[in-house]
């Protein structure tokens, strides 16, 4: 449900996502500048209003800097880009898992190519491996910093110390990949 709210500073435009699983009520700020409240299912609309408005600053100085921050968006992103790319990302992803995952003694359940638009990967608690299909568009050492990323997700469900001497192990220089990542999505 989309909303806007008047606030001392201007207007802020807001999506509700009502959640079966959410415990409280929250603020996100994509980086296309995007405003969602995710409220339980039994929040009334005006504890969501007053919530934002409480919050006003917080949401107007987050979508100022997306706004502000130069994205380079991948090319493509329709549904027959998506059937395009499919299959070439699926047997590159499947190759360098194969490597990965000999170099580091885990095994994944099974992995699958999506078509998301905030994530490059994710990881499941079960060992399910998900990427994005416009991995095949990255340069090699990027892909495989992905791969390595939700690949040591197996092992570490977080972003620990731990799991980031795990990553370093196989892309010494996982520092810069992030950065540059994140200048991409």
């Amino acid at each position: 449900m989309k909303m806007v709210l008047s606030v001392p500073k201007g207007k802020i435009g807001y999506n509700v996502r009502r959640s079966k699983r959410a415990r409280s009520l929250r603020l996100q700020v994509s980086c296309d500048a995007a405003v969602t409240a995710v409220a339980p299912w039994y929040f009334p609309l005006q504890a969501i209003e007053n919530f934002v408005y409480r919050h006003a600053d917080w949401i107007l100085n987050k979508v100022a800097f997306f706004k502000s921050k130069p994205r380079r968006i991948l090319p493509g992103g329709s549904h027959a880009d998506y059937r395009l790319y499919k299959q070439e990302a699926a047997d590159f992803i499947s190759e360098r898992l194969a490597y990965y995952s000999q170099f580091y003694g885990f095994i994944f359940r099974r992995f699958s190519v999506k078509k998301q638009k905030t994530r490059w990967g994710s990881c499941s608690r079960r060992g399910n491996l998900n990427f994005n299909y416009k991995i095949i568009k990255l340069p090699v050492r990027l892909a495989d910093y992905i791969i390595v990323h939700e690949l040591c997700h197996l092992r570490e469900m977080n972003h620990s110390r731990r799991f980031w001497n795990l990553v370093e192990r196989a892309v010494p220089d996982y520092r810069e990949c992030r950065r540059e990542l994140k200048n991409i999505f």
